[in-house]
């Protein structure tokens, strides 16, 4: 009996040291046969250790060699022991960020990819890589644009894509078909894009003068959870009044800065504007509290707030209290209870 439970507890043991050495902070993350390596030694010797441990005689005399035997074993797992400690605490707060260690190489070998891309014509995969770096700095971006000018390829061409900009082109050209179905098309993908709604009852009302299909617009957006009554009052408002002059309507432009995208009720757009400059400078402040305020503004203080609470460990104390005040000045377009 007792061997039969010698042997489930071995089995039972080095099934968790194999979890546990999945924690290992100088893994590659990727299931590499480095990696899978490193973690069979582990586990390896840890299951020697735990053998001789079994076969040691229950004396005083073994003592020495079950303490010995404990040493070694709480070497052996102290980083990734520390490793998974640590990511939880990181979890606790809100502040998870990678549960890998900053890979030295990553930018060396982006670099050679965006090389190897640029020269052999693949120009559509560049753009894709280099908006992938510079998005998450993962690599050296001014090595990057460097790279691309001298193979002369303009920059602009790898700005993120703006679907609800160019759908507004479109219906300024009067392609109000294809605006229609770009429109749609981001209506699919986010049933709760308000931004998109509006520009589509207005579509439907001004341009088409399908006011019916506007109305159905509306009712889709009325349905949605997660939208402030803020937000649907104002896009009632502006059904109404949209039905209500009956003169020759003319398309407006897009609002191109963020507070003026703010001041017009278009909270989605400069979202979107905003966490695109937070991930390219993280460091930025008036950035960070731009994007809090888009969300308190737009009726979702939660997310305000927790943007808020992601700060505190990067900014000072006084640039923290600034928010906070800020924070309760949004409070106003918090839909009631």
């Amino acid at each position: 009996m007792n061997f039969l439970t010698d042997i489930l507890l071995l089995v039972l043991v080095l099934a968790t040291t194999w979890w546990l050495s999945g924690h290992d902070a100088n893994l590659a993350g990727d299931n590499s046969a480095r990696d899978i390596l490193r973690r069979s030694i582990r586990c390896g010797i840890t299951f020697l250790l735990l053998i001789i441990l079994l076969l040691l005689p229950y004396s005083i005399a073994s003592a020495p060699f079950v303490f010995a035997i404990g040493a070694l074993l709480a070497i052996i797992w102290a980083g990734c022991v520390t490793e998974l400690f640590s990511q939880g605490f990181r979890g606790l707060i809100g502040f998870a960020g990678t549960d890998r260690e900053f890979d030295e190489h990553a930018s060396t070998r982006n670099l050679d990819e965006l090389a190897e891309l640029v020269r052999a014509g693949r120009h559509a995969e560049a753009a894709q890589l280099f908006e992938k770096c510079k998005a998450s700095a993962g690599g050296n971006v001014v090595a990057m644009e460097a790279l691309l000018d001298r193979a002369g390829i303009a920059r602009e061409q790898f700005q993120r894509a703006n679907p609800l900009r160019d759908a507004a082109q479109l219906q300024r050209e009067g392609k109000f078909s294809e605006a229609e179905a770009a429109l749609k098309s981001l209506l699919v993908e986010n049933p709760a894009h308000i931004d998109a709604a509006i520009m589509l009852m207005r579509l439907y009302v001004c341009d088409l003068k399908q006011s019916g299909k506007a109305a159905e617009v509306l009712r889709a957006l009325e349905k949605q959870p997660h939208i402030s009554p803020a937000a649907v009052e104002y896009a009632q408002r502006s059904l109404h009044d949209w039905g209500r002059k009956k003169i020759e309507p003319k398309t407006e432009p897009l609002p191109e800065s963020v507070e003026e995208l703010l001041q017009a009720g278009y909270y989605g757009t400069a979202i979107e504007m905003l966490e695109q400059k937070v991930a390219e400078q993280p460091d930025n402040f008036e950035a960070q509290l731009k994007l809090a305020e888009a969300h308190g503004r737009s009726g979702n203080l939660p997310r305000a707030k927790k943007i808020i609470e992601q700060m505190e460990s990067r900014f000072s104390e006084e640039q923290i209290q600034i928010a906070k005040v800020k924070l309760d000045e949004w409070r106003k377009f918090a839909p009631p209870k």
